[in-house]
């Protein structure tokens, strides 16, 4: 998670002089497709960029190949900054706010079709627990979220990956499964 708030935070500050000056030049735009959901998690970076479109009215600006960022600071008092990055087996979606408005932008984001009713509630339930950095496994995949106040800054990373990654440095230690389910073992093994 730190090196995602890292990114989120060194690509908001990127476009803060941008946003502070605000002086009418268009920010560069990336195009996205929906694009199918990945291997890896019920949904894709393309389908979280089309929520944000609609949410934003506009079209992100393109940090790198992998990372996105929205900024809204057309409320006077408020700046509201979202970066969404694909993980190599995940994808992260970062928010930088400086009030409760921008932190709407998430809820919505909870909200999104993509996401099943019971993971929804366990996102609120996750953002109503304030500061701290909690995860879940979810049925579809886990989640990490990280709520902090930075300054004025309201910081709120997710992180979501598969629910279960085979790593293989865990596979064979003394020639058995160093991590294995119940269904993974021989009938012999289970009794």
């Amino acid at each position: 998670m730190p090196k995602t708030v890292a990114l989120a935070v060194a690509g908001g500050m990127l476009l803060l002089p941008s946003v502070a000056q605000n002086d009418g030049r268009s920010e560069p735009t990336a195009s996205v497709e929906l694009g199918q959901p990945s291997t890896l998690l019920p949904f894709s970076i393309g389908q979280v960029l089309v929520h944000f479109n609609e949410a934003f009215g506009k079209q992100p600006s393109r940090i790198d190949e992998r990372t996105f960022v929205y900024t809204d600071h057309e409320n006077p008092d408020e700046v509201t900054i979202i970066t969404v990055s694909d993980l190599d087996t995940g994808l992260a979606v970062v928010l930088l706010a400086t009030g409760d408005y921008g932190v709407n932008f998430m809820r919505e984001f909870f909200e999104a079709s993509f996401f099943l009713r019971q993971e929804t509630e366990q996102f609120y339930t996750l953002l109503d627990r304030g500061p701290g950095i909690r995860s879940i496994t979810l049925e579809r995949f886990k989640v990490q979220m990280s709520v902090s106040q930075v300054g004025n800054w309201i910081v709120v990373a997710l992180e979501f990956g598969p629910a279960q990654i085979f790593q293989p440095e865990l596979a064979l230690v003394n020639g058995r499964p160093a991590r294995f389910d119940a269904w993974q073992l021989s009938e012999k093994e289970r009794q």
